[in-house]
């Protein structure tokens, strides 16, 4: 599968003009665990049904409320999309740990339930004022209905909150081909460090 990695200016044109944004205010003060131990089928916000799985180890956690997602980096946490979509944006931090952290997020975007998707990792190179790394991740290219996210993999890195989400649905009529190449952009603040595909405990039926 080959995979074109962009980085730079043109990443501030990565999410179109037509994307759609994620209103976490919408949950209003309530907190769900979306935890697949506590709530296999997660919660479901403007198209994106928001799953976290924690391979049954209660230590792994994830919440979302109307401030984002919240959790711990021993789990995935999942994106699954009502219709395809083309383009994908949101902030994201990871903490306790001062920046930079090279291989902050690692996700595969696929459609459909193959194994063939885009691989990317994304850094976190900007302090958040507090205790953490703050990045952004921003991808455009390839149809995908599925978001499999690991947060600081591969750093002692307790925790991740996501938030400013917002994804553009594919244009109707657009037929994915897996075979095809793949435009992809992804970055931290200051760029993509590397691209490797990890070993990971998947479960199955994802």
């Amino acid at each position: 599968m080959k995979r074109i990695i962009l980085v730079g200016a043109l990443l501030v044109q990565a999410v179109a003009l037509h994307a759609i944004p994620v209103d976490f205010s919408a949950l209003g003060a309530a907190t769900v665990d979306i935890s697949s131990s506590v709530n296999p089928d997660g919660t479901t916000l403007d198209g994106v049904t928001f799953r976290y799985v924690d391979f049954g180890d209660l230590n792994n956690f994830a919440t979302i409320s109307s401030l984002g997602v919240t959790g711990s980096n021993g789990g995935s946490l999942i994106l699954d999309f009502s219709a395809p979509a083309t383009a994908l944006s949101f902030s994201f931090t990871v903490f306790p740990f001062a920046p930079p952290v090279a291989e902050a997020i690692y996700a595969t975007l696929r459609f459909g339930t193959g194994d063939t998707g885009v691989d990317v990792i994304v850094p976190a190179s900007l302090s958040d004022g507090y205790d953490g790394a703050l990045g952004s991740f921003s991808y455009s290219g390839s149809t995908f209905n599925h978001v499999e996210m690991y947060f600081a993999y591969d750093e002692p890195l307790p925790y991740f909150s996501v938030d400013t989400l917002s994804y553009e649905p594919a244009p109707v009529g657009l037929v994915p081909d897996a075979s095809s190449t793949i435009g992809l952009m992804a970055m931290g603040f200051v760029g993509l460090v590397g691209v490797r595909r990890f070993v990971v405990p998947k479960p199955q039926g994802l």
